[in-house]
């Protein structure tokens, strides 16, 4: 049941609706044929395939619990802060440089 409650509901109401919809788009006929190329039909295999597939636990493989969006977003947070102490340096530098440029004119 913990797992039904982390699962986020809108994830898996696009996942249905891309099965479904692979589903119905490979079974389309047009005058007795497919109205997708042979490339497009295997790139909708294909996708239906990764929606369908499922881990060791039965839940399904492209499924990211909501912690590791919060780990990343902490990730992304710390990356932006160092690169505006890099940025804060490289501007403290400058002045620096500039400072020594006018000593020595």
């Amino acid at each position: 049941m913990e797992q039904i409650e982390g699962i986020q509901i809108v994830g898996l109401a696009a996942a249905y609706i891309v099965v479904e919809f692979a589903k119905f788009v490979l079974t389309l006929k047009r005058n007795g044929a497919s109205c997708l190329t042979p490339q497009e039909q295997n790139w909708l295999k294909n996708l239906h395939e990764q929606h369908s597939m499922k881990d060791v636990d039965g839940r399904p493989i492209w499924y990211m619990p909501k912690a590791t969006f919060a780990n990343v977003a902490k990730q992304q947070e710390k990356t932006i802060e160092a690169l505006d102490a890099i940025v804060v340096s490289q501007k403290d530098i400058s002045n620096i440089l500039e400072r020594i440029l006018e000593r020595l004119k």
